[in-house]
């Protein structure tokens, strides 16, 4: 079976993907269009080659050291206020935009 691709949520309206024929690691920033259903991508993204991935990777520990905050950073679906679906659906960082429906 041959890789087609990989999404995966990496906090706050973020997703990072992998796709076969795409030599990079592609962070792009979802939302829900006023008046729409489901989430879309925005037009800006962030793709790194390979290359520039393999070199970041090498790298984390020293920015790690040098910015000490990023270690301890919580991604928002794993902090207590997404407990319950009222404190998800609220949460600013979310696809859902903190718009609550009723």
């Amino acid at each position: 079976m041959e890789f087609q691709s990989a999404t995966d949520k990496i906090g706050g309206r973020y997703y990072v993907s992998v796709t076969s024929g795409y030599y990079c690691v592609n962070t792009r920033k979802f939302l829900i269009p006023h008046g729409q259903a489901g989430i879309k991508a925005i037009r800006g993204s962030l793709a790194i080659r390979l290359r520039e991935w393999i070199n970041l990777k090498k790298i984390m520990a020293d920015i790690d050291s040098a910015h000490p905050t990023l270690v301890t950073v919580v991604p928002c679906f794993q902090r207590d206020d997404h407990m319950n679906q009222l404190g998800a659906l609220q949460c600013s960082e979310c696809p859902s935009g903190g718009v609550v429906t009723t």
